[in-house]
This record gives C-alpha cells, sequence and structure tokens, in this order.
C-alpha cells in the first residue's frame, strides 16, 4: 500500500513531526503530510496522509475539530500553557456563572493567537521569534466556537470540551474564558477528539505500530472522506480523466456532488471530481497510480 492515511493517537511530549519521522522509518515511505499540528504537550487525534494521499491535505485542514481540555486559573504563561514560564498571578477567585459563561464562549468570534504560535510571521514562525525575543504584533484573525460544555469545576482547575472551526486557539481560548472570569489562566492539559466525522476512538497510539503491521491500520479515501460518492471509469475513460479532461458521468448524480473516482475494478484511485450537469470535472488529479 503507498497511498492512504492514519489516525494516529499522539503521545505526550513529542512534536508533530516526530510523528512523521516515526511513521517514515516504520513505513519506509517519505512522501507524509499532517492535517494540523498539534503542541509537544497536547495530545490527540491527528491525520497523517502519506503518497498521492498528501494532495488531499488541503480538503481536511479546514476541518472543523474537538477539544478537551483544562485550564487553571491564577496563573498567566508567556506561551499560554504549562511549558511556558509564568508571567502573572492572581489570587482572586474567579466569578462566573456556567450558563452565561457557555453563551459567552458561543459569542466568541475573533482571537488573537500567543505568540507562541506556529503562525508565520515574514515568512518565520511565531514561537521562533518569540523565542529570540523580537519585536511583533500578532494579528486578529476569525473564529468560530461551534459547541462549548463545562466538564467539571474545582478550583484552580476548569475542564471543558469546545467544538471549533479551524485556526481556533484552544489556548487562547481558555485565556478569554479567564478574562471574562475576571481571572487569570494558562492550559494545562489538551486533547484533540475530533476532525470532522473522524474519532479519536478509530487511532491507533503510536507505539503500536511496527514495519509488519502498519498496512493494517492505514485507510483509504473513502474512509476519510465518507459524504464522497464513488464511481468506477470505464477503462476507455481512464486516460481522458487523468489528462484533465472534464467527461460524462456513467452514472446519475446530482448536481456539484463531491465525486471519488476509481479505475474500473475499484483497484486504484485516480482522483477527486465535482459534478456538474451530469459531467465529472477533475478537481485533483493522481496521475502517478501509487
Amino acid at each position: 500500500m503507498k497511498s492512504g492515511f492514519f489516525l494516529i493517537d499522539k503521545p505526550v511530549d513529542i512534536t508533530s513531526f516526530d510523528i512523521i519521522r516515526k511513521l517514515r522509518k516504520i513505513t519506509h515511505i517519505k512522501k507524509m503530510g499532517h492535517t494540523g499540528t498539534l503542541d509537544p504537550f497536547a495530545t490527540g487525534l491527528m491525520i497523517i496522509a502519506f503518497g498521492n494521499a498528501t494532495r488531499t491535505l488541503s480538503l481536511l485542514e479546514k476541518a472543523d475539530k474537538t477539544y478537551l481540555a483544562e485550564m487553571k486559573f491564577g496563573i498567566k504563561t508567556d506561551t499560554a500553557d504549562l511549558t511556558g514560564n509564568v508571567i502573572a498571578q492572581n489570587d482572586n477567585l474567579p466569578v462566573f456563572n456556567p450558563a452565561s459563561l457557555s453563551k459567552y464562549v458561543l459569542s466568541i468570534s475573533t482571537q488573537i493567537p500567543s505568540k507562541f504560535s506556529a503562525i508565520k510571521i515574514d515568512g518565520k514562525k511565531a514561537y521562533e521569534l518569540a523565542r529570540e525575543n523580537k519585536s511583533f504584533t500578532m494579528k486578529e484573525k476569525n473564529v468560530k466556537i461551534l459547541d462549548f460544555n463545562i466538564i467539571n469545576y474545582s478550583y484552580p482547575i476548569l475542564s471543558y470540551k469546545a467544538s471549533v472551526s479551524s485556526g481556533t486557539y484552544i489556548r487562547t481560548l481558555s485565556e478569554q474564558i479567564a478574562d471574562y472570569c475576571s481571572n487569570i489562566a494558562t492550559t494545562i492539559s489538551l486533547k484533540r477528539t475530533n476532525i470532522n466525522n473522524l474519532s479519536l476512538e478509530k487511532a491507533v497510539p503510536l507505539n503500536e505500530l511496527n514495519e509488519d503491521n502498519w498496512k493494517n491500520y492505514a485507510l483509504n479515501y473513502s474512509d476519510l472522506f465518507p459524504d464522497f460518492t464513488i464511481i468506477n471509469l470505464p477503462y476507455e475513460l481512464e486516460n481522458k480523466y487523468l489528462n484533465g479532461m472534464t467527461i460524462n458521468s456513467n452514472q446519475e448524480l446530482p448536481n456539484d456532488a463531491k465525486i471519488l473516482v476509481y479505475n474500473a475494478d475499484n483497484s486504484i484511485c485516480l482522483g477527486f471530481s465535482q459534478s456538474i450537469n451530469q459531467q465529472l470535472k477533475p478537481l485533483i488529479i493522481f496521475n502517478n497510480h501509487e
């Protein structure tokens, strides 16, 4: 198997690139990428694509995500998580009503990310500039909090679950929550549990993969894109499709449907398409069959 995906349960204290480095060693496949960085202190679901599947990452990067987080009131760190240096303390008790807090969180529409984030500033990652004590300003960005629930509160720890749009920073969200509560806080644990319809429950711990079993855990395109319709092209249309031509569909399709195009015997994914007036318009073409 030369193309597909892994759902990985990332452990704590390693980087997202460490995951890819280990998988390359196990699979002997160099072409790999992921859909979104998790900080070393964070755990949970990561989607790793390999081979031709890396070309579909743009379709997954904007996916909504769900997190479980714990924040600690009374301290503020320079990184907005427990790995940073404490830069402020507040011994006052936070003041909030759970219902009002939830309503506030769901109304949040913008954030100013931490300077210790992977956002690029003039071609360099913000956290690299921050570690070099360079002066720079983070721009406000639009976000959306889709769902929010308090799991437990026992001062000074507040645990919550949040479903958010792509690009939302949970570390920053914890600080926004603390500000609403007239206090300060830092995120002390973070776990990503869902990416769109994909759940952490389906992920494999990295340490369970090896050279003998990794193919048993590799997923195909239809696993990652279950809402796409699958079409099998007759052999005589395959080359036309691979050359980027819009071709007539050999089955009835709703307009603007998202299509996974396979060869006639369903053994090779040829690409991703959109149906327009019963025609297949290529969006991503896999010219090299991996």
